[in-house]
This record gives structure tokens, sequence and C-alpha cells, in this order.
């Protein structure tokens, strides 16, 4: 284990740290002491958010059920520093392990939490200092409200096809975005609207809403107002590229390779980050910094009475709405997917739709109804895209999207950026045609 168990570079650490095992459940964690480190003597306990989320995709053979990765974020930047292995999700588990990174890996009181809604991770967290904060991702909850949406056929086509159900439905998802103290009520008025619209459609969805979200979870709990952080989607996006290196199922030592060589990558990017007068070496881009900042403006002017809350709503809506239609529901318009798209190409998506439409009808349409487009709704899905491997999109949107990309290029002369796959922003090597799915 020596030669899995440090780091890589000229000053190696211990990066294994411990395999705790019960009758019940057990645990392997490793940890970077470079990051921690640099944390502790750069930033205060209560000046540390960090970011907790798991992926099931990358676990090697054996027993174990899930990766578990805490993340600091500094800058605007995420960083991965505790990795752990786990075989069970319990609240028992997970209250031994966070005792044990807060014991003897790093202190974890004072700091900000960002989780989903997993229920036992969120208990443990809290059991462990009463008074931290914890707070849950707006990115899962736009997911779950348009995983139930889906689970009625109906009311899905309807939002597919009718604006005024669909931007109403828009204003739901964004009501974390509101003081806490005003979410009920603006439910309440958004319930009206949902009522006079089409009361049998949005009924089910009303009561799983008011059910899950305003009496379950509450709405302390979904409020995001004034939170600089509102989603854990950047680091989704670190975990699909590390599903990239990692093979599933696969070999125990040669997993931890991979992590060693993800730990080595991003502990030196962290370290610039406190260099340059603490500049970094890199800065949150600038179209998600000017969306950020639109919706921060609109909290302020929420805030001082100069909007109300249909203002409010429909001006944080209008700021995702070009977005979000392109992957309704495999997707959501959280911040990773829109870092890497243009002006240019956030106002050209928005006209997708009604150039494909021409084409639609030559379309096969029970195929459109399993597995429309992303992108314009219209047509099947038929594109698969390298290395990705996403089937997300159609050919006529693909070749919009090729041929703005390549516009670009001969504007800035430039032949060297690739088009992007529109839900995971990585540039595409290969893009295979007629490909259809069928489930």
């Amino acid at each position: 284990m020596n030669r899995f168990g440090i780091t890589k570079g000229n000053t190696a650490n211990q990066f294994y740290k411990k395999v705790y095992a019960s009758s019940s459940f057990a645990y392997c964690i490793f940890s970077s002491d470079k990051v921690i480190t640099l944390m502790q003597a750069n930033i205060p306990e209560h000046n540390r958010h960090y970011l907790i989320d798991a992926t099931f995709k990358v676990c090697p053979f054996g027993d174990f059920k899930q990766l578990l990765i805490i993340y600091i974020k500094y800058l605007q930047k995420i960083t991965p520093f505790v990795f752990v292995l786990m075989t069970r999700k319990t609240e028992l588990c997970y209250q031994h392990l966070f005792t044990y990174i807060d014991s003897n890996i790093c202190c974890l009181k004072g700091a900000s939490f960002i989780t989903d809604y997993e229920k036992a991770m969120r208990n443990a967290l809290k059991g462990l200092h009463p008074n931290m904060n914890c707070y849950a991702c707006w990115f899962h909850f736009t997911q779950a409200c348009k995983k139930n949406a889906k689970q009625s056929s109906g009311f899905e086509n309807t939002l597919k096809c009718n604006k005024k159900a669909y931007m109403l439905f828009m204003k739901f998802l964004h009501l974390p975005l509101l003081p806490e103290s005003k979410i009920v009520e603006s439910f309440n008025l958004l319930k009206g609207d949902a009522i006079n619209l089409n009361k049998k459609l949005f009924s089910p969805f009303l009561k799983y809403f008011n059910r899950q979200w305003l009496k379950k979870e509450g709405p302390k709990s979904i409020s995001v107002f004034k939170r600089s952080t509102r989603t854990t989607s950047s680091v989704e996006a670190y975990n699909l590229n590390l599903g990239n290196k990692i093979r599933a199922n696969g070999h125990f030592f040669k997993f931890v390779q991979c992590l060693i060589d993800a730990e080595y990558e991003k502990s030196r990017e962290f370290a610039l980050l406190f260099q340059n007068g603490g500049n970094g070496n890199q800065t949150q881009k600038k179209k998600l910094r000017d969306r950020s900042k639109k919706i921060m403006d609109a909290m302020d002017l929420f805030e001082r009475g100069e909007i109300d809350i249909q203002g409010f709503l429909t001006c944080t809506v209008s700021l995702a709405d070009r977005f979000s239609k392109q992957d309704f529901f495999e997707g959501v318009d959280n911040e990773s997917n829109l870092t890497g798209m243009s002006s240019d190409m956030k106002s050209s998506t928005s006209s997708l739709s009604s150039n494909a439409s021409h084409s639609s009808q030559s379309s096969d349409k029970s195929l459109v109804q399993i597995n429309p487009c992303n992108v314009c709704l219209c047509n099947p899905k038929s594109v698969l895209l390298r290395p990705c491997n996403h089937v997300n999109i159609c050919g006529t949107c693909w070749d919009q999207i090729v041929a703005h990309n390549q516009a670009k290029n001969d504007l800035e002369e430039n032949e060297n950026i690739k088009p992007k796959c529109p839900s995971c922003n990585q540039e595409v090597e290969e893009a295979i045609r007629n490909v259809f799915i069928y489930n």
C-alpha cells in the first residue's frame, strides 16, 4: 500500500488515511494534506465553504457503493480534498465518518456546507455541530421538480408546448431564490395562477410541491436567497470528468492511482490561488459572473421593495429561460452548463426551435415524444457526441451549433475551438449521426 498510500510530487504526503470496518458499514478515507494545510493557513474556519457530493459510477470492484467527495470552494474555484469510499449510506455511517474527519483530518466547525437532499447525510452533518450552516442545492431541487413533472405525460407535454404553462412552472423552480419568509406566500400566488390556467393538470404537482418542499423540507431548507453558491453543479461536472478517467468496477489500485493523479493536479491549482496577491490562476467566467450579478441585482431590488414577487420571478426566469428549455427534463439551467456558452450562442439557441420545427413533420412522432432533442424539442435525439457519449440533440440542431462555432472561429481567426456538447459543455471530437435511442 506504500506506493498507493502517498501523494505525487517532490514533497509526498500521506494520502491514505484510514479504513474503518464494522458489522453494519465500512469506509476508506483518502485526503490531501497539502490542500488542508493551505486551507488552514489561509482561510478562517467561518469563511470555509464546503460542497459535498457522491457518485456511484466510479467505485472499484467490491462492496463499496459510492465515492463521497468533500470540496472546498475558494475564489470561485472548487477543490476536492477528501475522498471516501463507502459501503453504506446510512445516517450512522455518515455520523461516524464526519466525526472522524472533524477530529482527525480537519475541523468542520464554523464552516458552511451545501449538499443534495439526502436526509441521512444532512442529519449527520447537523448533528455534528448543531449550529452548523447546512444548505441544500438549488440544482437538485429543480431536478426533483422536473422528475415529478415527468411522471405525468400530460403535464410534461403541456409544459413543452404551452408557453404560459412552461413559464409558470419555471417560476415554481425559481422560488428558492426568494427569502425563506416569502416562499409560502409566493407559492400561494403561483398556485392561484396554476388553478386558473389548468387546475386538473397542475393539481398533482401542486400537492407534491406543498408536501415535499413546504412541509417536509421547509422554506428555510430550500431558500438560496443572497447566497453566492446556490448549486453543486460544478461538482457534478467534476464527477463527470472523473468518471471519464475511472472505470466502474475496476481494479482497486488503479482507482486509487486515479485519485492520486487528481489530488496532484488539484492541489497544485489550489496552491496557485494563494499566489499573486491571492488572485489565483482562474477567474469566474464572465458570462456566469454577469448572470449571477443579475440574479443578485434582482434580489436587491426585491429586498428594497422596488419589485414585487411576480416581478422578481419574471425577472429571474427570464435569465434562465433561454437555457433551460434545451435540456428541460434531462438537465437543468445549472451554472456549469452555462459557463462555456457565448452570448451569441445563448441568443441563437432560442432560434433553433423555430428553425428545426420545419423538419419535425417528417420525424417519427412517437420517437420524438419519447426522446425529443434537448434543444428544439421537435425532432428525436439522433447524434452521438464523443468523447462524452451523450445522445441529446438532433441532426438539425447539431448542424446549427457546428455552423455557429465555425462562424465564431472565422471571426476570431481561430481554428482550434471545437463545438461543445449542449449538456456537459465538453468539446466534441466526433459526432456520429443516426443513433436513435428507444426506451
